[in-house]
């Protein structure tokens, strides 16, 4: 990494009043902390939260009271179970009671997110748990491979995360970072072709991005006969990486594949090492449980509603929140060959969107529609389904709040922005019946995926296979 590089490097971790260098640094010695010692920090966390949350927060005093639970006294975390877990709908109906009565305002940060399930959900967070947040990605980026210097590509969505990466500015701000951004809700067959060639010129070593985006670009690369030979690994997030998709994608570029799990609203949650078995918790900051449909744990090995406890945040901390996935869980003294001391949760079961083709032949990522709400007030739940090479119906919930002519609205912003030759259909309706997980799958194809199977030859066999993993 040359000098200019490094200062402003050194420069991004220092800035603001929470160094991200010094969580950094924090949490590079604490993942290798023995199981024992890192539990003691959690417990010690979720009890000052659950503390301040009953002094500070009233929508958890008046929660507390009513269930009996005792910050102070009561024995961590398994008393936490006696409390009701909250739903996003708690979010959108509490959302003032849920804020700390003495927060700063100049400390609150105003987010909202479409959300895996087509719930737009508006929630606060705070810098410090922001930059806390954004040590443990940094953390997680070294897991794979990504140094400060080291260049790695982003294949992601082009709405509020790309913004800074635009322009002049933007352009300058991806040179000193060493990495390059790659717009996914843009991925016809053209697009994908440059993509490759983007990438092939760009040579980063790590490239990271959306599940399905990533199985396009395999799945390109595996029938035209290509690859991006500089890529030795690659970090998957935002959707379920199933494992015939991750194959695929291993297939393609010969890396090593990383999953990463996170959401918008407690930011990032687990992430696999390189032993590939589970994903490590992010335990310093987040308590993770995997419960029935009473809240209570699953055994080791069942299938479970994933909850989130965000320990370090204190603006609005979330304390069991139903996150909308499912996941496998482990036995809490199934320590990883690694050697991290962080605990571990199975493979996530959930938040599979699919990737919807226009008639023209342009590929719309799930994420492309819950982007289209998010400026939207009132809308409580969509799903779009695409019936068949044309036809589109979005159904939407909404309450009083919404702006007159919503439907007409989408219409537009989807046949402008994503295919001009859709047949769009918006419906109004009351309620979506959840699938058959219960989650809201907030899009699905009828139509058959376009793929190519995993023993089928690339057109050029030899360059495709010319290194191995």
């Amino acid at each position: 990494m040359g000098p200019i590089r490094t200062l402003y490097h050194t420069t991004r971790l220092r800035r603001g009043a929470v160094p991200i260098g010094d969580i950094l640094h924090g949490l590079q010695r604490s993942q290798w902390l023995h199981p024992a010692e890192l539990e003691a920090v959690h417990e010690k966390r979720l009890r000052d939260l659950l503390r301040f949350a009953s002094r500070r927060i009233p929508f958890y005093r008046r929660r507390f009271q009513e269930c009996g639970l005792d910050p102070a006294h009561d024995r961590l975390p398994h008393a936490l179970v006696s409390v009701p877990p909250l739903t996003r709908d708690d979010l959108r109906s509490s959302a003032c009671e849920l804020v700390d009565i003495e927060a700063a305002p100049e400390d609150r940060i105003e987010e909202r997110t479409g959300g895996s399930t087509g719930e737009p959900t508006r929630f606060v967070l705070d810098r410090a748990d922001v930059a806390a947040s954004r040590a443990e990605m940094l953390r997680h980026f070294e897991w794979v491979g990504i140094a400060p210097g080291v260049r790695h590509a982003f294949l992601w969505g082009a709405d509020r995360d790309s913004w800074p990466y635009r322009g002049l500015r933007g352009a300058l701000k991806q040179r000193l970072e060493n990495f390059l951004w790659i717009n996914s809700f843009d991925l016809d067959e053209d697009a994908l072709a440059d993509v490759v060639e983007r990438l092939r010129s760009f040579r980063p070593r790590v490239l990271v991005g959306y599940a399905s985006s990533l199985v396009h670009l395999a799945r390109h690369c595996l029938r035209v006969g290509t690859w991006i030979p500089s890529v030795a690994a690659i970090e998957s997030s935002a959707e379920t990486l199933t494992p015939a998709d991750r194959e695929i994608v291993h297939r393609a570029f010969a890396a090593e594949v990383f999953d990463r799990y996170g959401s918008r609203e407690v930011g990032n949650v687990a992430h696999e090492c390189s032993e590939h078995d589970g994903l490590h918790v992010s335990t310093e900051r987040l308590h993770v449980e995997i419960v029935d449909d009473a809240g209570l744990p699953v055994a080791p090995g069942e299938t479970g509603r994933v909850l989130v406890t965000t320990l370090l945040r204190r603006t609005m901390p979330l304390i069991r929140y139903e996150i909308g996935d499912l996941a496998v869980a482990r036995s809490a003294g199934d320590e990883c060959p690694c050697g991290r001391g962080l605990p571990r949760i199975g493979p996530i079961r959930g938040r599979t969107s699919d990737v919807i083709r226009g008639p023209s032949g342009r590929l719309l990522h799930g994420e492309f529609f819950t982007h289209l709400f998010y400026d939207i007030p009132g809308v409580r739940r969509f799903q779009v389904v695409q019936e068949d090479a044309r036809r589109l119906v979005v159904s939407v919930v909404s309450d009083a709040e919404a702006p007159a002519g919503v439907g007409a609205l989408l219409r537009r912003r989807i046949l402008q922005e994503g295919d001009p030759l859709f047949d769009v259909e918006v419906r109004a309706v009351d309620s979506i019946v959840p699938g058959p997980t219960g989650k809201f799958r907030f899009t699905f194809s009828r139509l058959s995926p376009t793929s190519v199977a995993l023993d089928e030859p690339a057109a050029n066999s030899e360059e495709c296979g010319a290194r191995s993993a």
